[in-house]
């Protein structure tokens, strides 16, 4: 399986097979490392402790040894799924939400609030201006059709 997994980016093939191929392989990653997690908790953890009994005299429980770090995430269908969440209403973009989502796709975060405020008074004027608009221009004193303003109005503060 590990030699069909290799080869996969050496020759034509659908996307499908090899999603599916790397999740069968991160199912049997995950095998290996839970009998390996079995083995040491149940022989090296107990003989650690056994060894060490006049340095933890009252503990009545043994920790035990897990791992973290197999589990294959869609970034994309997560994303997605966000998108149709806010897109219906059920969630409300938070600077929370955005640092997630910078943070599942492994882009920096630490300037997400930064952003997210400026976004959001930028969309707040925006819509400011949509519901109230600006009084149209008059026409020129000497009679003649006022040309439109050709300056840019600064919205982002």
């Amino acid at each position: 399986m590990l030699s069909q997994f290799l080869k996969l980016g050496s020759s034509s093939g659908s996307f499908a097979l090899s999603d599916d191929m790397s999740n069968t392989f991160i199912m049997a990653l995950k095998g290996y490392v839970d009998h390996i997690k079995e083995v040491f908790n149940r022989e090296a953890v107990c003989e650690l402790f056994r060894l060490n009994k006049t340095m933890f005299p009252d503990t009545k429980y043994v920790p035990h040894m897990e791992y973290s770090g197999l589990e294959k995430e869609s970034v994309g269908d997560f994303v997605e799924a966000l998108i149709k969440a806010v897109e219906k209403g059920v969630v409300q973009p938070t600077k929370e939400i955005q640092k997630e989502v910078l943070d599942r796709m492994d882009l920096p975060s630490f300037e997400a609030g930064v952003a997210f405020d400026k976004n959001t008074a930028i969309t707040e004027k925006l819509q400011d201006m949509a519901l109230n608009p600006p009084e149209p221009a008059t026409s020129a004193p000497s009679g003649e059709p006022a040309s439109p303003s050709t300056s840019v109005k600064d919205i982002t503060g």
